[in-house]
């Protein structure tokens, strides 16, 4: 029993009583009264610590990313839960995500207030490079972005900042847009500027969080329409394709070896094998079989195999792992289309028509691989 929250209400009760009686009395006034009376002081009740509001905020945060990442929790309650956590001011959430809409709504105005905040928070660069929050924050300002353009507030940002390539870069697209129509594309560090090895490996892990954001969004949409043995199959096959996409990736970036481009290729390329199958799996039930030539696009796959491995012995090291991951995918994907549509176009069909698509594809990634 909450013997506090009885006293306040005795108190109170009592105060009520005596205001009462001393209004009802000749000659009493309810000034009077209110001045004699022992109740308790109105003044509103402390607001909370610092401390805890930012304990509050951690805890909303937590609440919301395992409710991202549960397929069986709504999609509305973990960006209700998200957004909380971003008004508590809670350090760990994520500008980007409300900048791209990773996870949850696109939401340009509070994507820049939440910038706002972290550069309030980082308060300079101290002769050091801008980081990828405060470089976002400048284009918005200098893009009209979530808000009235400010190109004055953007150049303030990098008062005490380096000038990077990424700095002239914004200030050059400010000079830009002051020319250029309303109806232009909106300003994309990432993609407009990129900036220095730095940044751009920033925005290779923006890239990175949006393409598991979208996985489990396809995860959500699919994944009432199978039954367990069919979810077993295409989390071993969405599994073996994110192995075979990081050895992939791999060799991929071993023509920039010994270079510092290296590391940023391999985690771009990783990504964008990502965004590859997720958009086909966006597309799982609307599959029909075309009737592919499995042995034509066996053929055209082993010649891209041979120009994308040719090189010293490491670099064939490299292409024969990743091509031993892609067969081990290849099993998974077909043992999960043959459980969805076997029975309805049948099992020869399927074979043959998704032995053919993924060898189609996998030569496209390995045709990539020696572009210039």
């Amino acid at each position: 029993m909450n013997t506090t929250a009885l006293s306040i209400r005795a108190l109170a009760a009592a105060s009520l009583s005596v205001l009462g009686a001393a209004c009802n009395s000749p000659g009493a006034s309810p000034a009077a009264a209110v001045s004699a009376s022992p109740g308790p002081s109105s003044a509103s009740p402390a607001p909370p610590s610092a401390s805890a509001v930012a304990e509050a905020g951690r805890d909303l945060l937590a609440r919301a990313r395992r409710c991202l990442a549960d397929p069986q929790c709504g999609a509305a309650e973990a960006e209700s839960l998200y957004r909380r956590a971003d008004d508590a001011g809670a350090a760990g959430v994520s500008c980007f995500d409300f900048y791209y809409g990773i996870g949850v709504a696109r939401d340009l105005p509070r994507a820049r207030a939440c910038f706002e905040r972290k550069a309030r928070v980082d308060k300079g660069c101290g002769g050091a490079s801008p980081q990828l929050d405060r470089l976002y924050l400048a284009a918005m300002l200098i893009d009209a972005q979530g808000g009235d353009a400010d190109p004055a507030r953007a150049t303030a940002l990098f008062a005490d900042c380096f000038a990077d390539s990424s700095v002239s870069g914004l200030r050059e697209e400010a000079q830009k847009r002051l020319s250029l129509a309303p109806s232009r594309a909106p300003l994309d560090f990432c993609r407009d500027i990129g900036g220095t090895t730095v940044t751009v490996g920033a925005c290779h892990g923006v890239d990175a969080d949006r393409s598991t954001a979208a996985k489990r969004r396809v995860e959500r949409e699919i994944g009432p329409r199978l039954d367990a043995e069919s979810r077993q199959l295409a989390d071993r096959a969405r599994d073996l394709w994110s192995a075979f996409a990081r050895l992939e990736a791999e060799a991929y970036s071993d023509q920039y070896r010994g270079g510092t481009l290296r590391a940023g290729a391999q985690v771009g390329h990783e990504n964008e094998l990502e965004r590859q199958r997720l958009e086909a799996l966006g597309h799982l039930f609307d599959d029909r079989p075309a009737g592919g030539d499995p042995k034509g696009a066996e053929r055209d796959l082993e010649r891209a195999y041979r120009a994308a491995a040719a090189g010293d012995a490491d670099h064939q090291r490299l292409f024969a792992a990743a091509r031993e991951a892609w067969k081990a995918y290849r099993g998974a994907e077909l043992a999960l289309y043959l459980r969805l549509f076997g029975a309805q176009h049948g099992d020869r069909q399927v074979q043959t028509d998704v032995t053919a698509t993924l060898a189609r594809r996998y030569q496209a990634v390995l045709e990539q691989a020696v572009k210039p």
